[in-house]
C-alpha cells in the first residue's frame, strides 16, 4: 500500500524554507524515515545505520558532506562529530535552507549532538505515531470509531500490514527497545527490572506521576525511576504533562501527569487484547484520555507550534484535564468525561465538577460543556459536529450503553476549535429519558 500520508508534512517543508538543517525526532517506528524520505525525494539518501559509514561520518564528516548536494542523514547518533562538522559548513555558508535533513532513532543521544553544535541553524521537529485524522483520510479508521486505535495502536506498520499480529509487534519493538536503546543509554543492570517499570508505568497513564510509589513496586530507587523516565520522555515514549501554575488563589498540585504518546502501546502494555477487554476495563477511561491527550498534542503542534497544554488539579478539589495557556492567560479549559449513564446530565457526579470547576477558574465563560453521545458499535453524530477529527471541531464523549442513575461517572470529554472560540452545545440536544 502507498504511504499514510502524514499532517506533519507541510510543516517539514515550511521548515526547510527558513533553517539550512532540520532534525526530525521521534519514537522508534514513528514513520520518520518513510517520511522524510517521501518528503524530500531529491536528497540524497545517507544512513549511518551501516558501520563503515557511520565510521566515515565521525572520522571524516567534511568528506560525507562535501559540496552542495542536499543530504537525508539517517540515525546520526552513531557519528557524534557529525554536528560539529554540519555546523562548520553551515556557518561558512555552504548550506541552501534545508539542504541537511537529519533523523535518529535514539533521539537522547541525537538531541545531545544538535543541541550542542547547531542551536539556531536547526529547526527541530516531533513526528508522533499515526493518528486519527491521519488514519481516516488514508481510509484505514472510521473517525467515528477511534477506540480503533487504541485497540490496534499507532505505528504504521501495524496499518500497513494488517494482518500483522499486534501482540508481536509489540513484544518485539519492546524487545527492540530494551535492547537498542536502554541499554546503551543507560547501562541498566536489569532488563527486567526496567521492562517492569515500563508495565507499571503504562497502567499509570493519564494519573499523577509519584516516582517514590513507582521505586517502591519496582524495587529500585527514586533516581533511578526518575531517571528511567527521562529517558522514555526523551526518546519519544512518554510525555509528562505539567500542572498549571498561574496563581489561582489555591495551593495547585506539583506532580505531573504521565501520558503514553501511543494509546495503543499503553493498551498492550497493560494486557488490553481487543475491543470488548478495553471497554469492560477499568483502564479504558484512562486510555481514551490518553489517545485524546495525543490528538491534542498533535492539534497544537500542527495549528499552533509552541503551545504549552497544561492540566489544573487542585489539592482536594477541581480539576481541568487540560488547559491549553499561554504564559500570561488562559486559551482554553477541557474536561473530559466518560460517563456509565445514557446521558450525560444523569450524572450528577458530572454535573457538580462542572459547576465546582466553572466557579474555580478564572474566566469561566473559557471553560466548555459540550456534549456528544456514542453509542455501540458506532458514533451518533451531532449536527455540524464531525468526529474525532483535533485538527478542526471536535468533541468527544463516550458511553457502554448501560444505564446508570448513581452518578458514578468517569471518562472524557474534549473540545478543541480552529477560530480559537470555544462551542457550547446545549444539553437539550438529548432528549431527557
Amino acid at each position: 500500500m502507498p504511504p499514510i500520508e502524514r499532517d506533519l508534512r507541510t510543516r517539514l517543508l515550511e521548515a526547510a524554507r527558513f533553517y539550512p538543517a532540520l532534525f526530525l525526532g521521534g519514537c522508534r517506528q514513528a514513520g520518520k524515515t518513510t517520511l522524510l524520505r517521501a518528503t524530500f525525494p531529491d536528497h540524497r539518501f545517507v544512513t549511518l545505520d551501516i558501520p563503515s559509514v557511520a565510521e566515515q561520518a565521525e572520522t571524516r564528516p567534511e568528506d560525507l558532506i562535501a559540496g552542495d548536494e542536499p543530504l537525508l542523514l539517517d540515525e546520526i547518533q552513531y557519528a557524534p562529530a557529525l554536528p560539529r562538522a554540519l555546523k562548520v559548513a553551515i556557518d561558512r555558508g555552504d548550506a541552501a535552507p534545508g539542504r541537511f535533513v537529519l533523523t535518529g532513532s535514539q533521539v537522547f543521544e541525537a538531541m545531545s549532538g544538535i543541541s550542542e553544535s547547531l542551536a539556531g541553524r536547526c529547526a527541530v521537529l516531533h513526528l508522533d505515531t499515526l493518528g486519527v485524522h491521519e488514519l481516516a483520510a488514508a481510509n484505514l479508521l472510521n473517525e467515528q470509531d477511534p477506540l480503533a486505535l487504541i485497540v490496534r495502536g499507532g505505528y504504521p506498520r501495524l496499518w500497513a500490514e494488517p494482518d500483522l499480529p499486534r501482540e508481536l509487534f509489540f513484544a518485539s519493538y519492546l524487545a527492540t527497545y530494551l535492547e537498542r536503546d536502554v541499554r546503551n543509554l543507560l547501562r541498566v543492570a536489569s532488563l527486567r527490572d526496567f521492562e517492569r517499570f515500563v508495565r507499571a508505568l503504562a497502567i499509570r497513564t493519564g494519573q499523577l506521576l509519584s516516582y517514590s510509589e513507582l521505586s517502591r513496586e519496582v524495587g529500585v530507587a527514586v533516581n533511578t525511576i526518575k531517571e528511567w523516565t527521562s529517558v522514555l520522555v526523551t526518546s519519544g515514549v512518554v510525555t509528562l504533562l505539567e500542572p498549571y501554575h498561574r496563581s489561582l488563589g489555591k495551593r495547585l498540585v506539583k506532580s505531573p501527569k504521565v501520558y503514553w504518546n501511543d494509546a495503543g502501546f499503553a493498551a498492550w502494555l497493560c494486557g488490553i487484547h481487543g475491543r470488548e477487554q478495553l471497554l469492560a476495563s477499568p483502564l479504558c477511561g484512562a486510555l481514551w484520555e490518553t489517545l485524546v491527550h495525543g490528538e491534542l498534542r498533535r492539534h497544537l503542534a500542527l495549528t499552533a507550534p509552541g503551545t504549552p497544554l497544561w492540566f489544573w488539579n487542585v489539592q482536594g478539589g477541581a480539576e481541568v484535564d487540560f488547559l491549553i495557556a499561554g504564559h500570561t492567560h488562559l486559551h482554553r479549559a477541557l474536561e473530559r468525561k466518560r460517563a456509565r449513564g445514557r446521558y450525560y446530565f444523569n450524572s450528577g457526579t458530572w454535573i457538580r465538577l462542572i459547576q465546582l470547576t466553572r466557579s474555580t477558574l478564572e474566566d469561566p465563560d473559557k471553560f466548555a460543556t459540550v456534549w456528544k453521545a456514542f453509542s455501540q458499535p458506532t458514533i451518533q453524530a451531532l449536527d455540524n459536529i464531525p468526529g474525532l477529527v483535533l485538527r478542526t471541531t471536535t468533541v468527544v464523549g463516550i458511553h457502554d450503553g448501560s444505564h446508570d442513575n448513581g452518578g458514578r461517572a468517569y471518562g472524557q470529554l474534549y473540545i478543541a476549535q480552529d477560530d480559537g472560540t470555544l462551542a457550547d452545545v446545549a444539553n437539550s440536544r438529548f432528549p431527557r429519558p
